[in-house]
């Protein structure tokens, strides 16, 4: 009697929930997925294809460079203030259009816009400008009580003078006469800008500059009179390097909670100092205020600490409870900025081999941050504000793969926090690598290589070539000027090992989803030598699609799912059994 063979053991990979990119388990035999694109994992793990963007300006430059941008909100509408080249631009989210707003001289690769007690600025590398009723304005910073209640000759210093701004005042009680002229001390003179004898403003033609003695010249003196003048000065040799320093920093930070509205000024590429601003004199600002200022804060000479060594470049400042990260290429430090008011700040090195290798290169999500380091992309959590190395680990193990060392050094980092989003991208290539922070996973979008994204909105804006483009919700193609291109996604398993000690015959595929008048083309290679094509296009929007797969024998596989369309796609599921 003939030997009955043993039946084989039917086996199912089924994707119901997909975990996102992750090379490290694609040879394991699991169900690894080795590539997304153009897919988006939703909170129940199911992949909706991306929305279309569209071009909304063309650029008159040939080859535009996006230097700074800053998303903040005017008369109830957002706006995104970007510099191009040399020019600043603002874009509309309401009408999706771009208006010219002024020219900078020049403005250095290190620009950025900050935000000030709902004042916007803008460091161009070479002045701190204001931003204003859609214009450029020239501020007017504090100007600090550097001689307090002088007689006709120099005394102490009252207040340090200010790295914002070259102006100084000077306060005159005249108890003794004769005199004939005010002291300005050290200073050195560019101009007198006003004179003020008890509170009323002189006339420019009743005083003068003697320059013998460095100091003003008054027509008229009585005693007991109180004289205030208002001086715009040459700073020496150390005010105009400290200035240098602060004005090249690359990012500021704003700290409101520490009583004293603290802005920090840090980063460039050759000093690793932090200047930090200081709160008014309440009595000085009333005296100084006779001269009308609006940009009231102020940055003193020695208002600074450094980090690290001098070799080294702050590439970011960020918060990590009460605390502050600071991260150098290399290293990363913390202190408590509280301590700044008693003046016993101090910096601990927490890591000597992990930082930030890119400028701005950290963010934060809740109490999560993230850093591109030399060549891997760092977490550093913890549910306390201690911290350590340990603390430190890479996230980017999942697709070390396919990212190589040029990435790292030139990645550009966004924070999409309305998708809980990290976009990880660099202007030579055409992947966008995004992290979902809240299912701590990886996808990649793709077919546009952003050159900057500009920073702010719900909705992705970025530059691509001369276009600036914004993703739209309700497009299943990218719009290009008139060239509409399709968005295709794409989804790759990993090797798939099917035999146990038989090979295996595949017999079905179900695929679960939303199509809504697209297609799916399912690839299924077999031992890396047989492939079976499939074109799917479901009779109704939402379909279980289930066919036969004729394959034949096989030990091992990997499929290829693509998505393509006018409609909406969303994948919910894929099963593949043998037997």
């Amino acid at each position: 009697m003939a030997q009955k063979s043993k039946p084989r053991t039917p086996q199912k990979s089924s994707y119901r929930g997909f975990e996102g990119i992750n090379l490290k388990k694609t040879h394991s035999g699991d169900e690894s997925i080795a590539f997304i694109k153009n897919f988006r994992i939703g909170d129940d793990g199911s992949l909706t294809k991306r929305c279309g963007f569209q071009s909304v300006y063309k650029s008159s430059n040939l080859q535009p460079t996006i230097i700074a941008s800053h998303s903040t909100i005017e008369d109830g509408v957002e706006v995104c203030y970007f510099i191009e080249n040399t020019s600043l631009k603002k874009y509309d989210s309401a009408t999706q259009t771009v208006i010219d707003i002024g020219e900078f001289s020049n403005p250095t690769e290190d620009a950025f816009f900050f935000e000030y007690l709902d004042k916007l600025f803008v460091c161009n590398g070479f002045n701190i400008l204001a931003i204003e009723n859609s214009s450029i304005i020239e501020p007017s910073f504090y100007i600090p009580l550097y001689g307090k209640d002088w007689s006709s000759f120099a005394g102490e210093i009252n207040e340090a003078l200010n790295l914002l701004w070259d102006k100084a005042a000077i306060s005159y009680k005249l108890s003794e006469l004769p005199t004939s002229y005010l002291s300005i001390g050290k200073l050195k003179l560019q101009s007198i800008d006003a004179v003020y004898r008890n509170g009323e403003l002189l006339a420019a033609d009743s005083y003068s500059f003697n320059e013998r003695y460095n100091a003003i010249n008054v027509s008229e003196f009585a005693e007991n009179d109180e004289f205030l003048a208002i001086i715009t000065f040459n700073g020496d040799e150390y005010y105009k390097k400290q200035r240098d320093a602060l004005i090249h920093s690359c990012a500021t930070s704003v700290f409101y909670e520490l009583n004293k509205n603290n802005l920090f000024f840090w980063g460039g590429n050759t000093h690793n100092k932090v200047f930090y601003s200081t709160s008014l004199n309440e009595e000085n600002a009333k005296i100084t205020n006779l001269h009308p200022q609006n940009g009231q804060f102020y940055v003193p000479l020695e208002s600074f600490f450094t980090v690290a060594s001098e070799k080294d470049r702050i590439r970011a400042f960020i918060r990590h409870y009460d605390r502050v990260l600071i991260m150098t290429d290399s290293s990363t430090w913390i202190t408590n900025l509280q301590d700044l008011e008693n003046g016993s700040l101090k910096i601990q090195n927490i890591n000597n081999s992990i930082g930030c290798i890119v400028r701005n290169g950290c963010v934060r999500i809740e109490n999560t941050l993230f850093s591109v380091g030399k060549d891997a992309i760092y977490a550093w959590s913890t549910d306390t504000d201690e911290l350590n190395e340990c603390n430190a680990y890479s996230i980017s193990d999942p697709i070390a793969d396919l990212l190589d060392q040029s990435f790292f050094a030139s990645c550009s980092v966004h924070l999409h926090y309305a998708m809980r989003e990290i976009w990880f991208y660099n202007s030579n290539s055409n992947t966008v690598w995004i992290y979902n922070y809240k299912q701590k996973l990886w996808y990649s979008f793709g077919d546009f290589t952003p050159s900057a994204i500009l920073d702010g909105g719900s909705l992705i804006r970025f530059f691509e070539g001369v276009l600036l483009c914004v993703f739209n919700p309700s497009l299943t193609s990218d719009v290009r000027n008139t060239v509409n291109t399709q968005v295709t996604a794409t989804l790759k398993s990993g090797e798939l090992e099917f035999n146990t000690k038989q090979k295996k015959k595949l017999s079905s595929t179900t695929i679960r989803g939303k199509i809504s008048g697209g297609t799916v083309k399912l690839r299924v290679t077999l031992d890396n030598k047989k492939t079976l094509l499939y074109d799917i296009s479901p009779s109704s929007s939402h379909s279980v699609i289930p066919f036969r797969t004729r394959s034949g024998s096989f030990s091992s596989m990997y499929f290829e799912l693509t998505a393509t369309g006018k409609g909406e796609q969303i994948i919910h599921a894929v099963e593949l059994e043998a037997d």
